[in-house]
């Protein structure tokens, strides 16, 4: 048996530059504070012929933290999306032995793929090197992995002598049922056009204090095709930014959308394989053999970049927001400002936008505040103990710079009493005005009337906005949209209010409409 202290290869990154250091964009940090299983994921990978990469040894050190309470894993929920060819397998196996042989207790593990045939397919590789490995002594005698269906049960899966069962499973409403689950993994979880694996799956790993669910993939061809893993994504990433501390751990490898494809630093920054298992000239070779546009598909399966971010599929040219985008624009002292609120229905996020002329005719538009839920939007929010910027309010706001307040009365009007209460000037804009303002928006950021100033909330919202129709006109569509949009909403309003509230300002944003 091979000796688990001694690695089979101790990795030193090959060509890389000095200030190539690739690091996850996102990642739950590991808490210091609570002791780790990880090094025994670093054994077991050991023992299967892999030494484990450096992301995969930082993944297995937060992956098994323990709680110190009960003793159990503190992660329930493991999302983890890195580029192709990165090690998702090796670490797949790894996990899953680790689980089936040093366990107390006996082990149920299903793992699901994106379809029946690439889960079996996946699987056999799996079980073959599995087989190859020291632990083909605990897989049980006489029933070792079959490649037609078990008799007793009518189902492929693997026995080991600690009572553990390895399940391969058909992604479906019904995965995983019939019995009480340990671990569970959902590999390539972009092939999911909804949550029905997730909501099959999870129930079944109530009862287990110490269960786990996996989530493993690249991004998706896009957000629309794969909404479930660009909710994940969006959770992921809050929960990361916010510091709040949860059960559920986030990881992500990825390349900024409007990163440069062709840039070897790229590279080394975002693929944690890179000079390890993989190799500059064959990532060059996969970089020359892709034709699509922008090297989207280059960008989804090494950069980690949705497609639907490396184009122009945005609801407003990214160019034209590009060419709008003026990170120095102020507004002068003593200018008319208006003031735009917008609230997400589900009441999980809101916007405060403010829109004004500056002297050379530009309209400055931007999101001054942007927050969870709506106990802010009038007092705003400087509690000492919270983690989140300083949020001021639509009070503090007007009662220091002035200026009248417009919102959308099918979202805001719950606060109209408290804005009135408060002595806020505000108004809910009229539907006929509403049914133009991203029309109106569209047409002045083609036209390079408007200074926007290259805030991510912006961007963010555009990136995932949809159009719905209103009447001869149409809007921006919340419901169509993969996430809240409230700062485009509030943006869209702001500036179609400062036509209303300042008719005298010398553009009319109808004028490019008809």
């Amino acid at each position: 048996m091979l000796d688990p202290t001694k690695p089979l290869r101790l990795w030193q990154r090959s060509g890389e530059p000095a200030d190539g250091e690739c690091a996850p964009r996102w990642m739950t940090p590991r808490n210091p504070r609570r002791e780790t299983r990880g090094p025994e994921l670093v054994r077991i990978s050991r023992l299967l012929g892999v030494e484990p990469l450096p992301w995969q040894r930082d993944l297995f050190d937060v992956a098994y933290e323990i709680d110190p309470q009960t003793g159990g894993l503190w992660y329930g929920e493991i999302v983890v999306l890195v580029p192709r060819q990165s090690g998702k397998t090796t670490s797949t196996l790894s996990i899953n032995t680790h689980r089936a042989s040093v366990w107390p207790h006996a082990q149920q593990i299903v793992y699901i793929a994106q379809d029946g045939i690439r889960t079996i397919k996946k699987w056999e590789e799996q079980v073959l090197q599995l087989q190859a490995s020291p632990f083909r002594q605990l897989i049980k005698p006489n029933r070792i992995y079959e490649l037609e269906p078990n008799r007793t049960n009518g189902r492929q899966h693997l026995d080991f002598v600690t009572g553990s069962q390895w399940w391969p499973d058909v992604p479906s409403e019904d995965a995983g049922h019939g019995s009480t689950n340990d671990l569970g993994f959902i590999d390539e979880y972009w092939s999911q056009v909804d949550d029905r694996v997730e909501k099959a799956l999870r129930p079944t790993m109530i009862t287990v204090d110490d269960s786990q669910l996996w989530y493993l993939s690249t991004v998706g061809e896009s957000k629309i095709r794969s909404a479930p893993l660009w909710a994940k994504m969006q959770a992921g990433r809050n929960r990361v930014e916010s510091k709040l501390e949860s059960h559920s751990l986030y990881v992500e490898y990825s390349a900024p959308p409007d990163a440069d494809p062709m840039d070897r630093l790229t590279w080394w920054h975002t693929m944690p394989a890179l000079g390890y298992t993989q190799s500059i000239r064959k990532i060059t070779d996969e970089l020359e053999q892709d034709t699509s546009k922008n090297h989207s598909l280059f960008k989804r399966s090494f950069l980690n970049i949705w497609p639907d971010e490396s184009t122009d599929d945005w609801p407003i040219p990214r160019d034209a927001v590009s060419a709008c985008t003026d990170p120095h624009s102020t507004i002068p002292e003593g200018t008319s400002l208006v003031w735009c609120v917008d609230i997400a229905p589900d009441r999980s996020a809101a916007s405060i936008a403010v829109a004004a002329v500056r002297a050379d005719s530009i309209v400055h538009l931007e999101i001054v505040d942007h927050g969870p839920g709506t106990d802010w939007v009038i007092d705003g929010d400087d509690r000492p103990s919270s983690d989140q910027l300083h949020l001021h309010g639509i009070k503090q706001l007007t009662g220091k710079w002035g200026g009248r307040t417009w919102f959308d009365w099918q979202t805001v009007g719950s606060l109209a009493p408290q804005f009135a209460a408060n002595g806020i000037d505000a108004q809910p804009l009229p539907a006929s005005e509403i049914r133009v303002a991203a029309p109106g928006l569209y047409d002045a950021i083609l036209n390079k009337q408007v200074a926007l100033l290259g805030q991510s909330e912006l961007a963010d919202a555009l990136s995932v906005a949809q159009r719905r129709p209103i009447g001869d006109g149409w809007g921006w569509a919340r419901g169509k949209s993969l996430k809240e949009i409230t700062p485009l909403m509030a943006v869209t309003l702001a500036h179609r209010a400062l036509a209303k509230d300042m008719p005298d300002w010398g553009y009319d944003p109808l004028s490019g409409i008809w």
